[in-house]
């Protein structure tokens, strides 16, 4: 009977902890959430959910084709894709609280730990907007809580539900294929390079990259992305996968890259609120000397997805680790035990292990709550686009900023709403858009320019050079643009004429 007992025993010292963390970081997020659709990648997720179609790169199909189901379900696009930010996020709480009481006894150090994750901000702002990033994160939690139960088990069998929960993840956001080497590393180290297992593994993760290709694929000839790359041809899911329109990794030098991860560094050593990281630190050597094999992977998975989105292109690229802070807070909670281990005094007060988290967690609840709660409140985005369909004159051709962009084109398609008006973005590429291809805004804006309303929120230096731009009354967001000289009409008709 001791058995089944202490089973039991050690399923519920995990569970407990994790059952709270996600009830406790559900509610914060549940109040704090905006369950409409919002500026920049937001409102894209929420249509491309609606109708469905594929995303900018490199693609969400398992967040599309989710949010398209609860769509169906709830009537509501916005809330669905809302669901799918605030329902992974407080399960991933939940998935850390189990990685930590797999490590360390006790309820409060798992749960604490769990919370000061849940309340990073980077985690919270993902949590409570439509984003793909509480999704993604989720399966690399589940990920790494079944490779640390398939380690404590003895390596036997294969790990299925780690390489599931690694399919997934990349079918959420495709970048996780850059953990996938460390997952097979940690394999290797498990089970030899003679088993077949680790090569069944790799196999598993190049079918699964498969069957994500074609559903990129099929999603994009549905409704093609917004971005530059349409995946029709190898080569262009190739380019679309990878992230290329966001020139991830560009040449810049390495000064650049060296102030780039000085800078990196400093917010995240701030999102732990500078004590935290001593402890983050702490951890992880901790965890290096008791558990070679697993905190060696817990620390190639933090380096590798910390190192490739420091030197990223896009500039909101700190947005994009949440599994590194993941890493960071499982090595917080080891890092806590470490100090009460060293802890001077006796007694009670010798190991005051959920202290320190706790505290953590409450600071960066009490700072953010308020701010939160209000950002969910706010009729901002609803007002821009009121405002904006009211103003915008008729057949107008709209050059929009991605950020508004994005929500313009989620009510116009969502409401039917002023669909006399066609919105491009400032882009030198090629582009899908409702009304068609446009190979380059500058040639689609001097073709209509002098026979229908030309209005931008965006006055790049091109079009500052070629057109006049003035005011719309009652605004301060939009610009109507006019030309220069009264011969760019004639010239541009005359050379429509020689190309027909």
């Amino acid at each position: 009977m001791k058995g089944p007992v202490d089973t039991v025993a050690k399923h519920a010292g995990i569970m407990a902890p994790a059952l709270a963390a996600a009830v406790f970081s559900g509610a914060i997020y549940w109040i704090t959430a905006s369950f409409d659709a919002g500026f920049h990648d937001s409102a894209e997720l929420a249509l491309r959910a609606m109708q469905p179609g594929a995303t900018h790169s490199p693609g969400a199909p398992l967040h599309t084709l989710l949010g398209h189901l609860l769509s169906r379900l709830l009537g509501d696009p916005a809330v669905a894709t809302a669901l799918l930010s605030v329902v992974p996020a407080s399960l991933c709480a939940a998935a850390l609280a189990c990685i930590v009481a797999s490590c360390v006894q006790g309820f409060w150090l798992p749960f604490t730990a769990a919370m000061t994750y849940a309340l990073l901000f980077p985690v919270w702002g993902n949590a409570v907007e439509i984003e793909l990033y509480s999704l993604s994160v989720f399966c690399i939690a589940m990920g790494i809580y079944a490779a640390r139960c398939w380690l404590q088990a003895g390596s036997t069998g294969f790990p299925l539900a780690m390489t599931l929960a690694c399919g997934l993840a990349l079918a959420a956001h495709f970048a996780s294929i850059l953990l996938m080497p460390v997952f097979l590393w940690l394999m290797l180290q498990s089970c030899g390079w003679r088993d077949s297992r680790p090569w069944l593994f790799g196999f598993a993760i190049g079918a699964a990259v498969g069957v994500i290709a074609i559903a990129n694929a099929l999603l994009a000839s549905n409704v093609p992305p917004f971005g530059e790359h349409v995946p029709l041809t190898i080569k262009g899911l190739l380019g679309y996968m990878s992230g290329a329109e966001h020139d991830p990794l560009s040449n810049r030098g390495l000064e650049h890259y060296v102030a780039r991860m000085a800078e990196h560094a400093r917010i995240f050593m701030r999102n732990f609120m500078f004590v935290g990281s001593v402890l983050v630190a702490l951890g992880a050597w901790q965890f290096w000397r008791s558990d070679r094999r697993f905190g060696s992977f817990l620390g190639l998975l933090f380096v590798v997805y910390f190192g490739y989105f420091t030197i990223f292109g896009s500039g909101d690229y700190f947005l994009m680790v949440a599994p590194a802070y993941l890493i960071g807070c499982i090595w917080l909670a080891k890092g806590t035990v470490a100090l009460g281990q060293w802890w001077p005094w006796q007694g009670r007060w010798q190991k005051p292990l959920p202290v320190l988290p706790a505290f953590l967690a409450a600071v960066l609840f009490l700072t953010q709550f308020d701010m939160r709660r209000q950002d969910a409140r706010s009729t901002f985005a609803q007002d821009y686009v009121n405002e904006a369909f009211t103003i915008l004159p008729q057949d107008s051709v709209v050059i929009a900023r991605w950020n508004e962009f994005t929500l313009l084109r989620y009510h116009q398609y969502r409401w039917r709403l002023r669909e006399d008006l066609h919105f491009i973005l400032p882009a030198r590429s090629m582009r899908h858009y409702h009304h068609g291809y446009v190979e380059d805004y500058l040639g689609f804006v001097a073709e209509r320019v002098c026979s229908y309303p030309v209005v931008s929120n965006r006055i790049t230096a091109e079009l500052e050079a070629l057109y006049r731009a003035e005011w719309l009354p009652d605004n301060d967001n939009w610009k109507v643009l006019t030309p220069r000289s009264e011969n760019q009409c004639t010239e541009t008709a005359a050379a429509s004429d020689s190309a027909g």
